[in-house]
């Protein structure tokens, strides 16, 4: 478990600025020795700019190579746009301040053994950033073909992901080659793409970039069981209804297109559970019987597909980052960020 949040609080140095004669021209440092910037890079003294592990925090070479390029761009004035097909749009600054702003601004690789990684947001901030419904899924190294030939058993991928949506908010990795698996999980999170998204994707074997696949369908797997709590409060009618007719059941599945041969075994199965159903006499079944046999099949796609809302149309709410593309990944499903857009179905 990673019981660090974002930034994580240790930079394993210090910003090592002394004797370099700053005091003398007039250079202000903070307490630490590190130096306060603007967002060009510059120093309280016009002309002077600082980048990498003297501005103190993230410390690190990434960081710090970028905060070197922005400086030199801005003292010989030559500014570019974001480079076509960049995943997420972003500002020239480079200041500590607008890098720490956002958990999807850099990737963090620590090269322990085995190694950790990460990028974007946990559970925990996603739910204090607004997002009201946030899931956890996991893929550990064992469940992977190169995983089993190699016979690790430490080891495991973890998304953050919005429900209903899936949109990614952070992706988690602990173990081999985590550092170098984390920048697929870059271009995801800051994208704003799916679990369904990852699912879409022909991953090579033997790799360990199968984790992201086995994860998505972790995840797929819950919002499909979460999924079915609404499709039999569609097909009673009401959201209080616990006491459910077998035959109004597969009457509902009937009406998704659910295949022959997946109906005939979810009503032998059905019919077996409501003669030892102590909670519903007869064909009748509780709710909870219900969903424990339902959950184990896939929500037909077709025709009547359940619809994966668009996570390009979020607003961003009043005082988040304008300098994302139009996938907003930054954003909270609701133009308010405290209040999530109901999910619906097409036939709703």
């Amino acid at each position: 478990e990673l019981l660090w949040g974002f930034p994580p609080p240790f930079f394993g140095r210090n910003a090592n600025t002394d004797g370099l004669g700053l005091d003398a021209l007039g250079v202000i440092r903070n307490k630490d020795g590190s130096i306060p910037v603007d967002k060009w890079l510059e120093t309280s003294i016009e002309g002077i700019y600082a980048a990498g592990d003297v501005l103190g925090a993230p410390a690190l070479a990434s960081t710090g190579i970028e905060q070197a390029n922005a400086a030199v761009k801005r003292i010989f004035d030559y500014q570019t746009d974001v480079f076509p097909g960049t995943w997420m749009a972003s500002s020239d600054s480079k200041d500590p301040e607008s890098i720490l702003a956002s958990p999807l601004s850099y990737p963090v690789g620590i090269w322990t053994n085995p190694e950790v990684s990460f990028i974007g947001r946990t559970k925990e901030r996603a739910l204090d950033d607004g997002w009201k419904d946030v899931g956890e899924a996991v893929a550990p190294y064992s469940g992977t073909i190169r995983g089993r030939v190699q016979g690790l058993k430490t080891g495991l991928l973890k998304f953050v992901f919005e429900k209903p949506s899936g949109r990614i908010l952070g992706v988690h990795i602990l173990g081999e080659d985590a550092c170098e698996l984390i920048h697929y999980g870059t271009a995801l999170a800051q994208s704003g793409k799916t679990v369904h998204d990852v699912l879409g994707t022909v991953f090579a074997a033997v790799t360990f970039h199968e984790l992201f696949r086995n994860a998505a369908l972790d995840a797929v797997r819950q919002l499909e069981e979460d999924m079915w709590s609404p499709l039999l409060d569609k097909w009673a009618g009401s959201e209080d209804q616990t006491i459910f007719d077998v035959d109004q059941v597969l009457a509902g599945l009937k009406t998704l297109g659910m295949a022959e041969d997946l109906w005939t075994e979810i009503k032998n199965t059905l019919e077996q559970f409501g003669d030892r159903d102590t909670d519903a006499p007869g064909k009748q079944l509780a709710r909870p019987t219900i969903i424990q046999v339902l959950k184990k099949y896939r929500i037909p796609r077709a025709p009547a597909a359940v619809r994966i809302p668009d996570v390009s149309s979020a607003a961003t709410p009043p005082g988040a980052s304008q300098s994302l593309d139009t996938a907003s990944p930054e954003a909270p499903p609701s133009g308010d960020g405290k209040k999530k857009a109901p999910f619906s179905f097409p036939w709703q």
